[in-house]
């Protein structure tokens, strides 16, 4: 929960002032900078959109834990070289990595799901939600406080330490979920023929059976898969008295 706020107020203590970024220390003109933040604020998600589901398929193969510090150290990076950055063009190639490293949001909920006991999952995912929406309130405040007072390069730096600080978190302190094995099939059982003086039953795969009359036929029998269908054609068309297994 806590690597849920702090990855949430890192994340709002940027977007608020980011045309004010462009215009006042990248040089956008007021005329082109709803373009830019357009184009580097949905260039993001985009990528994101589309990397997601790969991402799923490497958190089900190499681990989820993997695929959370690898979102962590990523878009750490991305922060920091936001701090840094001259020209709306690098700060575009910024937000495309940011999309490249997305999905610690997923991961951690991944996390959770594997970890938490079934009992508390509900509660637990409650919690995280919440530290969700407390991180999406505290972020544009700092964020705003740290443009203030050590200027808008400030809060990128700071949200990159942050994190950082989650990335060491998750290779140090979170274990790795157990990976689910895939469940085998149970061989199916051979077909039960059950035969006394009054009926012969053939046990079927679904739990029903065909019952037949008999005369003076007694005992059990077994029969294979393979020989199912001859079986109960032979006992339906030879009525009482005239079937018998080898």
């Amino acid at each position: 929960t806590a690597n849920v706020v702090l990855m949430a107020a890192g994340y709002t203590m940027l977007i608020p002032f980011l045309p004010m970024y462009l215009m006042n220390e990248l040089g956008v003109s007021a005329d082109d900078v709803k373009m830019w933040n357009g184009a580097i604020f949905s260039i993001t998600f985009l990528i994101g959109g589309i990397m997601a589901p790969i991402w799923g398929k490497m958190a089900d193969t190499r681990g989820k834990k993997m695929m959370a510090v690898r979102a962590g150290a990523g878009l750490a990076l991305s922060y920091f070289l936001g701090g840094i950055v001259t020209t709306p063009e690098q700060m575009f190639g910024v937000r495309v990595l940011q999309g490249f490293a997305a999905g610690l949001w997923s991961a951690c909920l991944a996390i959770a799901t594997s970890l938490v006991p079934m009992e508390k999952l509900g509660v637990s995912l409650g919690i995280m939600q919440a530290g969700l929406t407390c991180g999406n309130v505290i972020g544009p405040l700092v964020g705003g406080s740290l443009a203030t007072l050590f200027g808008m390069r400030a809060s990128f730096f700071v949200a990159g330490g942050l994190l950082t600080i989650i990335t060491l978190v998750f290779m140090f302190y979170i274990p790795e979920p157990p990976k689910a094995e895939p469940k085998k099939l149970a061989a199916k059982p051979p077909i039960a023929v059950q035969m006394c003086k009054k009926c012969i039953n053939i046990a079927t795969d679904a739990g029903t059976s065909v019952g037949l009359l008999a005369e003076e036929i007694q005992g059990i029998y077994t029969v294979s898969t393979k020989d199912k269908a001859e079986a109960a054609a032979a006992m339906l068309e030879k009525r009482p008295g005239r079937y018998t297994c080898e």
